[in-house]
């Protein structure tokens, strides 16, 4: 026997498993005894190499084998083409109420932040915040949060769904030529109205008419899309709603596939004009959704 023969047979004995961890021979000892040699069972040796790599190498495991059919598949299947707003400003400019608003409670609103930062890194991806009646200062937390979870590094869009008195854009600054309103009725796409911050991770969808109840029903299905579309783009998701005491409206908005996009509400009340029974009552009108109260927060504004 060669020792070429050797070579081959230990090396069969390996991977069969007939051999000891002590007989294995290292590889370059392997190499030492495959050095050509004349050989005169030249047929024999290849009948030798035929049968150890037939019996050596196993047949494909089906799981091994459809894992590599499903990557195959994925990686033939278009890729999502990830969301990027086309409307673009350097930053936006506060209204005087958030930089007041800062200076009476700058601590509580970084705690707030703080806290809605950590919530989205944890599954919270869509947060609506509404308040009772018109003045409770809920367009203004809205603002003050985003601009506060920004600086956190927390990649947040601001989408404006006051349709009975939509503000968020005119509060801003900006005064743009459509609004929400333009993509629900398929005028233009999603991503020619959102507004993104050059200088921070912010963005804005703005709405620039109000809508009627007759609207806002037709709409629902596209309107649920399009937050599921900067759920995926956004870290969070901050939803100016409409006051609590527009029934019509909130049962619109909280029924069916826009509800469902909502993980979380958070309630605004201007103590001094909204009592407590006031705000119980008309919390009691959401029972009927899915929509998860998350908390209250006090403001202190003057009534409008």
């Amino acid at each position: 026997m060669t020792n070429l023969d050797q070579a081959f047979i230990k090396a069969y004995q390996q991977q069969t498993g007939g051999a000891s961890q002590d007989e294995r021979i290292p590889l370059s000892e392997a190499l030492e005894l495959a050095k050509p040699e004349v050989s005169t069972v030249a047929e024999n040796t290849s009948w030798l190499r035929k049968q150890a790599a037939a019996e050596a190498v196993p047949p494909p495991h089906a799981d091994f084998s459809s894992s590599i059919a499903e990557k195959l598949l994925d990686s033939a299947q278009p890729k999502t083409v990830p969301f990027r707003p086309l409307l673009e400003v350097d930053e936006f400019v506060l209204p005087a109420m958030c930089r007041e608003l800062y200076l009476a409670a700058s601590y509580e609103l970084d705690m707030l932040a703080d806290a809605l930062a950590y919530e989205s890194s944890h599954g919270l991806g869509v947060l609506a915040i509404d308040g009772c009646t018109v003045g409770e200062g809920t367009t203004t937390l809205v603002l003050c949060l985003a601009d506060r979870i920004s600086k956190l590094d927390v990649k947040v869009a601001v989408v404006d769904a006051n349709f009975s008195d939509p503000q968020v854009g005119t509060r801003l600054g900006l005064f743009p030529e459509a609004g929400w309103e333009n993509v629900l009725r398929d005028e233009l796409p999603l991503d020619e109205v959102v507004i993104e911050a050059c200088l921070s991770p912010m963005a804005v969808l703005p709405r620039c008419k109000p809508s009627s109840i007759e609207d806002i029903a037709e709409e629902a299905a596209r309107m649920a899309a399009d937050i599921e579309t900067l759920r995926s783009s956004f870290d969070l998701v901050l939803v100016d709603m409409p006051p609590l005491e527009n029934q019509a409206m909130i049962d619109g908005l909280l029924q069916g596939r826009f509800a469902k996009q909502l993980d979380a509400i958070l309630f605004t009340q201007n103590v001094r004009h909204t009592s407590d029974d006031r705000l119980a009552a008309l919390q009691s009108r959401l029972q009927f959704s899915s929509v998860k109260q998350s908390g209250i927060v006090q403001t202190f504004v003057p009534a409008a």
